[in-house]
């Protein structure tokens, strides 16, 4: 566990972006493909995601993982439309908007966007290999989300400060997670020990 620790001190975590969105029409979204790692809580309605087609409804979270495509649809109900990512990002609007305080639907979701990084060049969830997952009952990342999200639609000061307070509690408890649960143990067991090279490595080449 101790190397864990270490490496959770070397990560970098940095916010993105927070949104409520209501869904206006249930459609799905062939190869998805984000830049950053997306924590998504559904408040109400449904969303279906990855090649088993798994269901996430009314206080589920999931996690997708950046940098890699996956398949996701939006709302309960045989999809409107199947578009691929270029389709769905012309037509967004027909299907997804955000919206601050009262939902615009009844189906709506709220999420995170983050990146996190090791030693600040690699990038932690890519690297471990792991697909899209919905988690268990976990009362601190709701919190975190909601949290997020309603410092962003503000405006006091220090807002960027606590937004980026939490967005790092919310990824060190998303890896407790997955320790917690012992999920994906091979994969994590493999890139523990690629970490630590790479850490020695890094400072080799300080040394230098």
């Amino acid at each position: 566990m101790e190397h864990y620790n270490k490496i959770i001190e070397a990560l970098h975590v940095r916010f993105v972006k927070a949104r409520n969105v209501s869904i206006l029409k249930p459609v799905k979204v062939e190869n998805n493909h984000e830049v950053e790692n997306y924590l998504v809580l559904v408040k109400n309605g449904e969303i279906r995601f990855g090649k088993e087609r798994e269901w996430a409804r009314q206080g589920d979270l999931v996690f997708i993982p950046g940098g890699r495509p996956v398949s996701i649809s939006y709302g309960s109900g045989r999809p409107v439309e199947v578009l691929s990512k270029d389709d769905f990002l012309s037509n967004k609007e027909k299907f997804l908007k955000s919206f601050n305080g009262e939902p615009l639907t009844e189906e709506h979701y709220s999420y995170v966007s983050f990146d996190v990084k090791a030693f600040d060049a690699v990038n932690f969830f890519y690297s471990l290999d792991i697909p899209p997952f919905k988690l268990g009952e976990n009362h601190k990342l709701v919190s975190l989300i909601m949290s997020i999200n309603d410092e962003n639609l503000g405006n006091m000061p220090g807002k960027e400060r606590i937004i980026n307070v939490f967005t790092e509690n919310m990824a060190i408890e998303l890896i407790r997670y997955i320790l917690n649960n012992s999920l994906f143990v091979e994969k994590l067991a493999t890139n523990v020990t690629y970490f630590r090279y790479w850490r020695g490595w890094r400072i080799f080449l300080k040394i230098m």
